[in-house]
Protein backbone atom coordinates (compact mmCIF):
# COMPACT_ATOMS: atom_id res chain seq x y z
CA UNK A 1 0.00 0.00 0.00
CA UNK A 2 1.29 3.35 -1.19
CA UNK A 3 1.76 6.75 1.06
CA UNK A 4 -1.57 8.58 1.32
CA UNK A 5 -2.21 12.36 1.59
CA UNK A 6 -2.68 13.30 4.94
CA UNK A 7 -4.77 16.40 6.24
CA UNK A 8 -5.76 16.82 9.67
CA UNK A 9 -7.24 20.58 10.87
CA UNK A 10 -5.97 21.96 13.75
CA UNK A 11 -7.92 22.70 17.02
CA UNK A 12 -6.93 24.97 19.65
CA UNK A 13 -4.68 22.58 21.04
CA UNK A 14 -3.32 20.31 18.35
CA UNK A 15 -1.95 21.12 14.94
CA UNK A 16 -2.48 21.06 11.56
CA UNK A 17 -0.63 18.06 9.58
CA UNK A 18 -0.53 17.74 6.02
CA UNK A 19 1.54 15.66 4.19
CA UNK A 20 1.46 15.50 0.19
CA UNK A 21 3.24 12.70 -1.48
CA UNK A 22 3.10 13.40 -5.25
CA UNK A 23 4.98 17.00 -4.28
CA UNK A 24 6.73 15.84 -1.29
CA UNK A 25 5.57 18.24 0.85
CA UNK A 26 5.07 18.20 4.80
CA UNK A 27 3.34 20.63 7.22
CA UNK A 28 2.84 20.81 10.96
CA UNK A 29 0.94 24.00 12.26
CA UNK A 30 -0.36 25.81 15.35
CA UNK A 31 -0.07 24.35 18.91
CA UNK A 32 0.46 20.58 19.98
CA UNK A 33 -0.61 20.86 23.31
CA UNK A 34 -2.73 17.81 24.03
CA UNK A 35 -2.76 14.13 23.93
CA UNK A 36 -4.60 15.05 20.08
CA UNK A 37 -1.70 17.02 18.86
CA UNK A 38 0.71 14.25 19.83
CA UNK A 39 -1.46 11.45 18.25
CA UNK A 40 -1.53 13.27 15.03
CA UNK A 41 2.17 13.92 14.76
CA UNK A 42 2.20 10.21 15.76
CA UNK A 43 0.38 9.68 12.63
CA UNK A 44 2.45 12.26 10.56
CA UNK A 45 5.16 9.76 12.19
CA UNK A 46 3.90 6.74 10.24
CA UNK A 47 2.67 8.47 6.99
CA UNK A 48 5.93 9.60 6.70
CA UNK A 49 7.38 6.20 6.85
CA UNK A 50 5.03 4.45 4.33
CA UNK A 51 6.29 7.83 2.41
CA UNK A 52 9.73 7.01 2.86
CA UNK A 53 9.31 3.88 0.73
CA UNK A 54 8.72 5.97 -2.62
CA UNK A 55 9.21 9.37 -1.70
CA UNK A 56 9.50 12.00 -4.21
CA UNK A 57 13.12 13.46 -5.75
CA UNK A 58 12.73 16.38 -2.96
CA UNK A 59 10.87 16.46 0.59
CA UNK A 60 10.08 19.77 2.60
CA UNK A 61 9.28 19.59 5.86
CA UNK A 62 7.81 23.12 7.34
CA UNK A 63 7.27 23.43 11.00
CA UNK A 64 5.46 26.67 12.26
CA UNK A 65 3.97 25.91 15.35
CA UNK A 66 4.16 28.72 17.67
CA UNK A 67 3.86 26.14 21.19
CA UNK A 68 4.44 22.50 21.61
CA UNK A 69 4.81 20.85 25.08
CA UNK A 70 7.54 18.00 25.92
CA UNK A 71 5.39 14.83 24.59
CA UNK A 72 5.07 16.82 21.29
CA UNK A 73 8.78 17.67 21.08
CA UNK A 74 8.99 14.12 21.40
CA UNK A 75 7.15 13.21 18.80
CA UNK A 76 8.49 16.31 16.26
CA UNK A 77 12.31 14.77 17.28
CA UNK A 78 11.00 11.19 16.17
CA UNK A 79 9.77 13.02 12.66
CA UNK A 80 12.93 14.74 12.07
CA UNK A 81 14.85 11.47 12.47
CA UNK A 82 12.47 9.87 10.32
CA UNK A 83 13.22 12.33 7.92
CA UNK A 84 16.75 12.83 8.60
CA UNK A 85 16.91 8.96 7.72
CA UNK A 86 15.07 9.54 4.15
CA UNK A 87 17.71 12.33 3.61
CA UNK A 88 20.80 10.18 4.42
CA UNK A 89 19.33 7.39 2.50
CA UNK A 90 19.98 9.76 -0.68
CA UNK A 91 16.18 8.35 -2.21
CA UNK A 92 15.08 12.26 -1.44
CA UNK A 93 16.99 15.17 -0.36
CA UNK A 94 15.12 16.47 2.44
CA UNK A 95 14.94 20.27 3.65
CA UNK A 96 13.19 21.43 7.18
CA UNK A 97 12.22 24.65 7.41
CA UNK A 98 11.79 26.27 11.05
CA UNK A 99 9.18 28.73 11.09
CA UNK A 100 9.59 30.97 13.79
CA UNK A 101 8.34 34.73 15.25
CA UNK A 102 11.56 36.90 15.01
CA UNK A 103 11.59 37.68 18.20
CA UNK A 104 11.16 34.21 19.47
CA UNK A 105 13.91 32.83 21.54
CA UNK A 106 12.35 29.87 22.83
CA UNK A 107 11.16 28.70 19.41
CA UNK A 108 14.90 29.50 17.58
CA UNK A 109 16.56 27.69 20.73
CA UNK A 110 14.38 24.04 19.46
CA UNK A 111 15.34 24.48 15.89
CA UNK A 112 19.02 24.78 17.23
CA UNK A 113 18.56 22.07 19.54
CA UNK A 114 17.11 19.87 16.98
CA UNK A 115 19.83 20.09 14.21
CA UNK A 116 22.83 19.67 17.37
CA UNK A 117 20.25 16.29 17.15
CA UNK A 118 19.94 16.03 13.77
CA UNK A 119 23.12 16.77 12.29
CA UNK A 120 22.58 14.89 8.94
CA UNK A 121 19.45 17.17 8.77
CA UNK A 122 18.99 20.93 7.19
CA UNK A 123 17.24 22.68 9.68
CA UNK A 124 16.76 26.19 8.24
CA UNK A 125 15.38 29.00 10.46
CA UNK A 126 13.02 31.33 8.96
CA UNK A 127 12.21 34.05 10.79
CA UNK A 128 8.89 36.00 10.10
CA UNK A 129 6.67 38.36 12.04
CA UNK A 130 4.04 37.21 13.75
CA UNK A 131 2.25 33.61 13.36
CA UNK A 132 -1.39 33.45 12.99
CA UNK A 133 -2.76 31.60 15.39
Amino acid sequence: MGATNIFISQTSNSPQIELYQNSGFIKVSGVSISSRGVSALKQLIESIKEYSKHPHDTTRLDIELYYFNTQSALAIYNILITLQSLNKSGNSTVEVNWIVESDDDVLQEAADDFQSICPDLPIKTVKIGVLAA
